[in-house]
C-alpha cells in the first residue's frame, strides 16, 4: 500500500461520477451529493481528465452513460462500499474505547 497517494485521492469526482451515472443530469448529480451544480461540473471534467475513454453522450440536457461507465461506476460504487464498512467498523470499534 502507497500511503502517498491514498493521501491524495480525492472521492468526490468518483461520488459526482457515479450521481451523474445514477440520474443522468449533473444538476440532479449535484443536488444528490451537495454541492453546486458549477462545482459538481468542475469534479466532474477532473474525472474524465483522469479517465479518458468517452464516458457519456449527450441527449439534450441529459447525459446518457456509456456501458464502459455504467460498468465503471457499478465498480466504483462496490469499491467505496467497502471503504464506507471500514470506516464505520473503526468507529464502533473506536466507540468501545471510550
Amino acid at each position: 500500500m502507497q500511503a502517498t497517494k491514498l493521501y491524495r485521492i480525492d472521492l468526490k469526482p468518483m461520488l459526482v461520477f457515479i450521481s451523474v451515472v445514477e440520474t443522468g443530469n449533473l444538476y440532479a448529480a449535484a443536488h444528490q451529493v451537495g454541492c453546486s451544480g458549477s462545482f459538481a461540473c468542475v469534479l466532474l471534467k477532473q474525472f474524465r481528465a483522469a479517465y479518458k475513454a468517452p464516458l457519456f453522450t449527450r441527449e439534450g440536457r441529459e447525459l446518457s452513460p456509456t456501458s464502459e461507465a455504467i460498468a465503471l461506476a457499478d465498480f466504483l460504487k462496490a469499491q467505496l462500499t467497502k471503504i464506507s464498512d471500514v470506516t464505520i467498523e473503526i468507529e464502533n470499534e473506536t466507540a468501545k474505547f471510550k
